[in-house]
């Protein structure tokens, strides 16, 4: 990452803050977004069930709304999941991105809610939302993370 130490600026936030959400996106106006903030381990999920909502469903939604109120239109990629999918059969496999969610934990659940806000916010306000679901990530950086992307001046 030395590459990039003189190119980045990292933002500390509490994406559970949506004052600090909204005052982040109007101050730094990004063209694109990739949406990796979350609480991502599921046995914490089952831990603090309402601490992983609260991070990953009411943070997503003060991403999408601040970005919506600041009149922006970004390239946002909301990073999902594949937890989403839950348990298959042989028989399901190989799975389709349109299979059906079966979330098993509160992680899981969360994860389905920020996709289909990635979902609303493109069709009901017509943002550029992506929405992904990798399998695995790991890594030295697997953390809670959220990227912002500026235009060069």
């Amino acid at each position: 990452m030395n590459h990039l130490k003189n190119k980045i600026e990292i933002i500390p936030c509490d994406l559970k803050d949506k004052n600090q959400v909204k005052d982040i996106i109007e101050r730094t106006r990004p063209d694109v977004v990739i949406h990796l903030a979350a609480q991502s381990f599921v046995t914490v999920s089952w831990d603090r069930p309402e601490e992983t909502l609260q991070t990953n469903v009411m943070g997503t939604f003060y991403l999408f709304d601040s970005i919506r109120q600041a009149k922006l239109n970004p390239v946002i990629e909301v990073v999902g999941s594949s937890s989403i999918y839950g348990p298959r059969t042989k028989k399901e496999m190989p799975m389709r991105e349109d299979a059906e969610f079966r979330p098993t934990s509160m992680y899981a659940m969360s994860k389905v809610s920020e996709d289909m806000l990635g979902y609303f916010y493109c069709k009901g306000y017509g943002m550029n939302v992506i929405r992904v679901r990798p399998f695995n990530m790991t890594g030295p950086r697997n953390k809670m993370m959220l990227a912002l992307i500026f235009p060069e001046k």
